[in-house]
């Protein structure tokens, strides 16, 4: 199963270099992105282990291309009563 894992995923890979996508990401200067609570449990690293790299990839990539990382004051609290719990 692991082979057939790994030469699967390797020819997607392989499709995708070859279609030539532009693979770096492109986020707009200034632009406000507003995390959900989900995304910030997983940059928290409390939900599942293996969400929380992808998250922070993904964080970190918003605000080295300008984006501004946002919070609504009702994700706050929702966050408040998770913790507390």
């Amino acid at each position: 199963y692991t082979v057939a894992e790994d030469i699967y995923l390797g020819s997607i890979v392989a499709c995708f270099l070859e279609a030539d996508f532009e693979i770096e990401a492109n986020f707009h200067t200034k632009t406000e992105y507003f995390l959900d609570t989900p995304v910030i449990l997983q940059a928290l690293d409390l939900q599942k282990e293996e969400e929380t790299k992808p998250v922070l990839e993904l964080l970190e990539l918003i605000t080295k291309g300008g984006g501004k990382l946002k919070v609504l004051s009702i994700t706050i609290e929702e966050l408040k009563g998770i913790v507390d719990r």
